[in-house]
């Protein structure tokens, strides 16, 4: 975020499957760099939204946070929040920050994302990570070990190759490809590193042409 707001000087972000609040928050990072920044969180969970929702009391006129399921693109940009605070000429950060896992195959992830970049401008950004293995075993271990806690509301682990899909057609950040995402601008060198390589988050940061 910090990189996005300071050096790219984006002030509009939509945060896909946000989860619960964190600290700090998309739009207490950027609003370090830009204080109009304008930041809209969507998730599916009731309970994410009653907490953004206090979370976001005093602060709505450029914050907000919307009860919808991160698959359903149109019904988020054209929801009333999104059409309040995000001016879609000017370029947006979607965020997609370990959450498209969560989305099984037959849901098409790869297809949300180019939905998502299509409704775009220009020099717009996309920040995607999820988890993802190239052993085969354990991604079909942890994916079914995730569907059974969830009850059946999850995704899957992915291999490197396929989370690079998710890329197809940008151009990607000081990268040639997706990358662990703790090795991607780290904030120095004592800050935590993915220890072990058999399943790691991996993303990056792509810019729309």
């Amino acid at each position: 975020m910090r990189y996005l707001a300071e050096e790219c000087g984006i002030t509009q972000y939509i945060d896909h499957g946000s989860g619960l609040p964190t600290s700090p928050n998309v739009h207490q990072v950027v609003r370090q760099f830009h204080a109009d920044a304008r930041v809209v969180y969507v998730d599916n969970d009731p309970i994410v939204l009653g907490h953004g929702k206090m979370m976001l009391a005093e602060d709505t006129a450029t914050t907000a946070v919307i009860l919808q399921d991160m698959r359903n693109t149109e019904a988020i940009f054209e929801s009333d929040e999104v059409r309040r605070l995000i001016d879609r000429n000017a370029p947006i950060a979607c965020l997609f920050v370990s959450v498209l896992h969560c989305v099984p195959e037959k849901d098409d992830p790869w297809k949300l994302v180019r939905d998502v970049a299509r409704l775009l401008p220009s020099g717009s950004y996309l920040v995607i990570s999820q988890l993802a293995s190239d052993d085969e075993q354990l991604r079909s271990d942890i994916t079914q070990f995730m569907r059974e806690i969830t009850g059946g509301n999850w995704g899957e682990v992915r291999s490197l190759d396929e989370v690079g899909r998710f890329f197809e057609g940008l151009e990607l950040v000081e990268a040639q490809a997706p990358c662990e995402v703790s090795l991607w601008r780290p904030d120095g060198e004592i800050g935590p590193r993915q220890k072990t390589k058999e399943w790691v988050e991996f993303g990056g940061v792509a810019r729309l042409p």
